[in-house]
């Protein structure tokens, strides 16, 4: 960081009011009045949307439009302060973005970025505004930046290169991020309007009874809507526990998109959270009864579920003569919210077809499995997830750089020929050499998520799992792969320090969720498999 940089933060705080008791503050800033040919038309309207609607939330909310180098670097410094004394702190940037050599940057108003020498000066790194963030108990960091980058013909040739869109954007601890756009993605504008993130983030977020990160999923599913699938903004989570933004005020705006289901199926005090939980409970109830009249009352009560699809293919099956079996009822289930992860990366939905039709659950696994074979990984087991499956891979030994071992020593951690169990492979790691070791899993779900529940370690993992079946039950991979399915690669990074120490998960990861599939030589799989790759 430059001497003049480190001297205007210290400014800033330097001349900050007393520190206050804030429990709940965000950073709002919208940045649309750049140099001719570079202005937007959208950033700004949608930093206003935010903001006014946190503050009718109750948040302490910092707002700037259109701010210098100088103004923001002050900004974010003031927001630092105050995020240290915050149970919630929420962060929001609309404007110019861009990322350059795997890191992102916001660019101020005054920006003048010649080569990529200058963007280190003349830009703020993302990575500032989420040190600022991981000073509160919990974070969320929400990027509108993902416009046509003005300066990338000024970013190369040289030390790097700049790409389209943003990089993925790692959460720190105990935090949520989403970006407008999934990564390398650019978008494009609306005529002066907030456009439609910023407009779903206003409706989503500040809903009572809502956790943050069912808020994103379900903000990111009304985007994709709203745009026919052009923009499908994307989110990644560490957090433990609910975290919601409004506590039950009545203050909230309705969200003027349709929530999982209509109004008249809710009781009078519940919010979408509780929603959420009943179509869940519900679904858990009848998936296996055989029962018409169960899955229609289900259709009926909620018609709009990630599960409505999975409901009206099993009534149909009934009503032809056929079984109900959405899926073989000892198929185990996959902990719900998955154990917490090292890394996670959301697959690109290019990589399972873009067809006239939706592919299938069992078509979406065939490709996780040729691109696993590809990688030899020749050992799977097969798990129930809502609205979906898991599958998970054997652990490996790995060297410190991600790439996996050679030979004998790859697999060290053996099965002991018995069906698969990833408890048994994490107990095996009590008699393994020291080293690192991952075991990768990929979720398949139409409900958003965080892996966020209970870690893996080599003493608990046998309380975790049981043995995963060793090929997707029929019923369930005939299911389709809707626009609501999301393909999720969670990624857990296991260290044995020395003979006789027990394994431990490594929080966060040596490397991004993304990382770990390149160096793993499983994303050229999935990208070689008849997809497009980010």
């Amino acid at each position: 960081m430059s001497f003049l940089r480190a001297g205007l933060i210290l400014l800033a705080l330097a001349l900050s009011l007393p520190a206050s008791a804030a429990e709940r503050v965000a950073l709002v800033v919208g940045n649309d009045r750049y140099a001719a040919g570079q202005g937007l038309r959208t950033p700004v309207a949608g930093a206003s949307l935010v903001a006014d609607a946190l503050r009718k939330i109750g948040f302490e909310v910092i707002e700037h439009h259109n701010v210098t180098l100088r103004e923001l670097l002050q900004s974010v410094a003031e927001f630092a302060r105050l995020t240290a004394r915050a149970d919630v702190a929420v962060a929001y940037y609309a404007g110019h973005g861009f990322q350059f050599e795997e890191r992102n940057y916001l660019v101020p108003v005054d920006a003048e970025i010649r080569s990529w020498r200058d963007v280190e000066f003349e830009t703020v790194s993302l990575d500032s505004v989420t040190t600022a963030l991981a000073n509160a108990a919990a974070g969320v960091l929400l990027v509108d930046a993902s416009y046509a980058n003005p300066f990338a013909d000024r970013l190369g040739p040289g030390r790097g290169t700049a790409a389209r869109g943003l990089a993925r954007i790692e959460p720190g601890p105990n935090m949520a991020v989403a970006s407008a756009t999934a990564p390398g993605i650019e978008t494009d504008e609306a005529d002066g309007a907030p456009g439609d993130f910023a407009v779903a983030l206003s409706e989503r977020l500040t809903t009572p009874g809502i956790g943050v990160e069912v808020a994103l999923g379900l903000a990111r599913r009304d985007v994709a809507s709203r745009t026919g699938g052009a923009q499908v903004p994307a989110y990644a989570s560490t957090m433990v526990g609910v975290v919601e933004l409004n506590r039950g005020g009545d203050n909230a705006p309705e969200p003027a998109v349709a929530a999982a289901e209509p109004p008249a199926s809710r009781g009078p005090e519940a919010g979408p959270g509780a929603a959420l939980e009943q179509e869940m409970s519900m679904w858990a109830a009848i998936r296996d009864s055989g029962d018409p009249s169960a899955f229609r009352s289900f259709l009926e009560l909620h018609p709009n579920s990630v599960f409505a699809v999975f409901a009206r293919t099993a009534l149909e099956k009934l009503q032809a003569g056929g079984g109900a079996g959405v899926a073989e009822p000892d198929i185990p289930d996959f902990p719900w919210p998955p154990p917490l992860a090292s890394a996670m990366h959301v697959l690109p939905r290019e990589f399972f077809g873009d067809g006239d039709g939706d592919p299938t659950l069992g078509g979406v696994a065939r490709r996780i499995e040729l691109a696993l074979d590809d990688g030899a990984y020749f050992e799977r087991g097969y798990y129930r997830a809502p609205g979906g499956f898991a599958m998970v891979t054997r652990l490996e030994r790995m060297r410190e750089d991600g790439t996996p071992e050679e030979g004998a020593r790859r697999w060290s951690v053996a099965g002991d020929g018995e069906e698969f169990s990833l408890a048994r492979y994490l107990r095996n790691l009590l008699v393994a050499e020291p080293g690192h070791y991952r075991l990768i899993s990929f979720v398949v779900s139409a409900l958003p998520f965080s892996a966020s529940g209970a870690a893996i370690t080599a003493g608990e993992g046998e309380s975790l799992l049981s043995g995963g079946l060793n090929v997707m039950p029929r019923p369930l991979a005939e299911q389709p792969f809707t626009r609501d399915h999301n393909a999720t690669a969670l990624v857990y990074e296991f260290v044995k320090p020395g003979p006789g120490a027990e394994a431990s998960l490594v929080m966060p990861g040596t490397l991004p969720g993304r990382r770990h599939l390149e160096r793993a030589r499983l994303w050229s799989a999935f990208a070689g498999a008849g997809a497009t790759a980010e």
